[in-house]
């Protein structure tokens, strides 16, 4: 166990934790172009590291639980071993985390914003956490498993997953931002909010059940929907939902106010709410 404060500051400062295979009730922080040497350290646990105006390589990392970890102002972290996160909280702000092994989430907070880089490119799971994109673009080319999640896009933010099929138990609000998600398929259990202008590309998206679709001031086209059971769907202020194979609505509330929708196949209710 290290307890303690660890601190290095500019470019004539090194911190020499090389000899330490792990870290737990620590805080460390590096600024200002200082170095930290930590070639060994394969775990952090319980306290927090700050990376402001630096650049950091933890080439023997692989856990890091119940740790804050905040990268800001052009700082730059690299742990190429890292696989999972968990009861763990990840600031990214003007700055970049460079995690590729990185498969899986749970119970995280992580939140990129300012321009900030993830580059975690097998990334497959997010789970019993949040993951928010402010102001900064994210691809995630591996997710395939988005559960118990609260997803937030704002400010021009960018999410693409061209492997998710499903939202589980989730929350996903997009506000002036755009989701790219070509493979979705279904939601269940789900609360989706597109607001201001923001775009949600769901082309293969059949099925809503279980939860709610608000749209507030844009427009989006569901060209695959076909069932939409125990939803509740609301356009306002503008809105346009486009749906053009919808034929049914079961066990539904849909409230369109000053906003349209376009449902061309529709052919019976039952059970519903329309106003």
């Amino acid at each position: 166990m290290t307890v303690g404060t660890f601190t290095a500051d500019g470019t004539a400062s090194v911190l020499d934790l090389s000899a330490l295979p792990g870290m737990s009730y620590a805080s460390v922080t590096v600024s200002n172009g200082a170095t930290l040497q930590a070639g060994a350290l394969a775990n952090l646990t319980l306290g927090s590291l700050t990376v402001d105006n630096a650049s950091v390589s933890l080439p023997a990392l692989t856990k890091v639980d119940y740790e804050t970890v905040t990268l800001r102002n052009g700082a730059t972290l690299q742990a190429s071993l890292l696989t999972s996160l968990t009861d763990q909280s990840l600031t990214v702000d003007a700055a970049t985390a460079t995690l590729p092994a990185l498969t899986s989430t749970n119970y995280e907070s992580v939140t990129l914003r300012n321009g900030a880089t993830l580059q975690a490119s097998a990334l497959a799971s997010l789970t019993n956490g949040s993951f928010t994109l402010n102001n900064a673009s994210v691809s995630l080319p591996a997710l395939t498993k988005v559960d118990f999640e609260s997803v937030t896009l704002q400010n021009g933010a960018t999410l693409q997953a061209n492997l998710l099929t499903s939202l589980t138990d989730q929350s996903l609000t997009v506000d002036t931002a755009t989701a790219t998600l070509p493979a979705l398929t279904s939601t269940n259990y789900e609360s989706v909010t597109v607001s201001n202008g923001a775009t949600l590309q769901a082309s293969a998206l059949a099925s809503l059940t279980n939860g709610s679709l608000t749209l507030n001031n844009t427009s989006i086209s569901l060209p695959a929907l076909t069932k939409v059971d125990y939803e509740s769907v609301t356009l306002e202020n503008g809105a346009m939902l486009q749906a053009s194979n919808l034929a049914t609505l079961t066990d539904q509330s849909l409230t369109v106010d000053a906003a349209t929708a376009m449902l061309p196949a529709l052919t019976s209710t039952n059970y519903e709410a329309s106003r």
